[in-house]
């Protein structure tokens, strides 16, 4: 007999997604994967990356040995440490091997005791077929969105940051295509019983995997911790063949959707994890929590994030970026990309001046400071990054504390983020022409006291913004959530901007309507959750506790643990040191130009201290 289960959904996209093709070109430096005939697509292979990912953190909590993707050994050490050649954890035995080696194995790659004799060498392919997902309509309307670093002295874009990419629009729908072959092995009872319970275990990490999309809380392509590749998982179904003989097998063949004639499955309604006792977590790299903050973001003022599809179709320099672009335009947006460089850079603002507090010298200042300037490429140079001053090779695992704190909050080249800000949806009241109005600039000569030549650009800025945003911090540190809470008291006092021409009054921004919610495995997983008052619930494997709306930045019900929060995040500030990784790995950083004059306090608002050069 052999058994599948074909698993079908609808994939609807609540952010715009990017997954391209990694070669540049016109109109756009990275555009969309699609077919040869057109289609755009999102491959098989992106879908499995990010179910594995999800499997790879899950598998440890459900008790089984972590994959040699979390580690942070080279692949030789690996291979002399478990002596085989290839991993053999539950990951790989349901999606293929990470490290496949030309040997084949003796047997199932099982971690049952009596399999493991037959380890020395092999690994095996997916058990998981994926398809490719194809948009439900032929041709969804894409757009073009602009990025842009902004460099951290003068506020203004950054030399050689500017790249542009192609997104599909939210509400796109793709169709989701898996199979799961896990069919009977062995040549006795007990082998074959070691089998079926090893295959009960791979079901039950895709059924926690599954789950994890089910409530929200996948992401799909590229830039997710930059508002791209939300989506939602609607109407799962599942449907189980059971083929046995050869006419059954002849009549399922012939089915073109093969699925058709399969019956029900209910597998996935038990998906809650209600009574699991889970493993402890190990390190920080496996699930344990997370912090989900969602707030509302009110421009008081104009505001633009601007859309060059948009602009040239509108026949202005600068115009808003909108969902859909033609044929009808669709509500604004406020990228998450945008949202994100305004809170980077005020939390690094935040930290510097911390840091001067603590450090009254130029040269105590520059080997504590706990925010790297992330495009300046030089080690010698401006507070400079963390990428260049890392003596690190790239092809070994970066430790997250040998990072600065900026980086191992907002992400680095080096390690990405866990941080996810989503693109902030619109709030207000729906479009129309009086959601924006046309402005005219002009420089004037400074000598005649005219309009300067080939000076003169206008543009079409919102007016009574309004937007929804959320962010989901992963296993989380006390002190990352006391340096949010910071940024985000910031934000809802009005002292940040958000977008273009902050100089030219817009972009001021208020925030309120904020809700807090946890999501942890265990109590341990999440210190003290059990003193935090909420509503607690079941999302998979997960307990999800939910706070009362506040108008702060953090819940009123959870002033003390806020506070504490802030206390590490002081505490975290005042030791950081770069030079502990002098030695190893890491080099200094090099005097900042600025650094000794009147310009610091209006970078970083350095407060009450007198910076002094060393007597040296």
């Amino acid at each position: 007999m052999r058994t599948e289960l074909y698993f079908i959904a609808e994939l609807k996209l609540e952010t715009a997604l990017h997954i391209g093709t990694g070669k540049g070109g016109e109109p756009t430096d990275s555009p969309l994967r699609r077919t040869n005939n057109g289609r755009i697509m999102i491959p098989g292979r992106a879908i499995g990356g990010s179910l594995r990912t999800t499997a790879t953190r899950i598998a440890p909590r459900l008790g089984h040995r972590a994959c040699w993707a979390l580690s942070e050994k080279s692949f030789d050490d690996l291979e002399k440490q478990f002596k085989r050649k290839y991993c053999g954890c539950i990951v790989c035995e349901l999606f293929g091997e990470l490290y496949p080696s030309e040997d084949e194995p003796d047997t199932d790659s099982s971690e049952d005791e009596s399999s493991k004799k037959n380890l020395s060498k092999g690994g095996r392919a997916s058990r998981l077929w994926i398809s490719d997902a194809f948009a439900q309509v032929n041709e969804p309307q894409t757009s073009v969105r602009d990025g842009v670093g902004i460099d951290r002295v003068n506020g203004a874009a950054a030399h050689n940051v500017k790249f542009d990419y192609e997104v599909v629009p939210r509400n796109t729908v793709f169709e989701l295509r898996l199979r799961l072959v896990d069919k009977d092995e062995g040549e006795n009872e007990k082998q074959r019983q070691e089998h079926e319970r090893a295959a009960a275990n791979r079901a039950k990490l895709l059924r926690a995997t599954l789950a994890e999309w089910k409530y929200g809380r996948g992401r799909l392509g590229s830039s997710a911790a930059r508002g791209l590749g939300k989506f939602a998982l609607n109407n799962l179904r599942v449907k189980e063949t059971n083929i046995v003989g050869a006419a059954q097998l002849i009549g399922f063949l012939k089915e073109e959707r093969r699925w058709n004639g399969a019956s029900d499955e209910t597998w996935l309604d038990d998906s809650t994890f209600e009574n699991f006792e889970f493993a402890k977590a190990q390190d920080d790299v496996a699930a344990k929590s997370f912090v989900s903050i969602q707030l509302n973001v009110q421009l008081s003022e104009s505001f633009l994030v601007n859309d060059p599809l948009v602009s040239a179709l509108a026949g202005f320099d600068h115009a808003p970026l909108l969902e859909v672009n033609f044929p009808k335009a669709g509500a604004p947006v406020l990228s998450g990309s945008s949202l994100r460089g305004a809170l980077r850079s005020r939390a690094e603002k935040i930290a510097r001046t911390l840091s001067m507090l603590h450090w009254k010298t130029a040269k105590d200042f520059l080997e504590h400071c706990a925010a790297c300037n992330p495009f300046v490429k030089a080690k010698d140079g401006e507070l400079a990054s963390c990428d260049a001053r890392l003596t690190i090779p790239d092809e070994n695992e970066t430790p997250e504390d040998a990072l600065c704190m900026a980086c191992q909050l907002f992400g680095s080249p080096r390690r990405g983020s866990r941080l996810w800000i989503e693109d902030a949806e619109w709030k207000g009241e729906a479009p129309n022409q009086d959601s924006w109005h046309a402005q005219d600039f002009l420089a004037i000569d400074r000598f005649t006291g005219g309009g300067q030549e080939h000076a003169k650009f206008d543009a079409a800025p919102l007016t009574q913004a309004k937007f929804q945003t959320r962010l989901t911090l992963h296993n989380p540190k006390p002190w990352e959530l006391g340096w949010l809470i910071l940024v985000l008291r910031d934000l809802g006092e009005g002292e940040m901007t958000l977008g273009f021409g902050a100089a030219k009054g817009y972009g001021r921004a208020t925030a309120n309507g904020f809700e807090w919610t946890i999501g942890y495995i265990t109590d341990d997983d999440f210190p003290n959750v059990a003193t935090l008052a909420g509503e607690v619930k079941r999302e998979g494997i997960y307990s999800i506790k939910t706070a009362p709306p506040s108008e702060r930045a953090y819940p009123d019900a959870w002033t003390e643990a806020a506070t504490e929060w802030v206390k590490k995040f002081n505490e975290t500030v005042e030791k950081f040191q770069t030079g502990e990784h002098k030695d190893e790995n890491w080099q200094l950083f090099e005097k900042d130009s600025f650094l000794g004059n009147d310009d610091m306090v209006k970078h970083y608002g350095m407060p009450r201290v007198t910076l002094m050069e060393d007597a040296a």
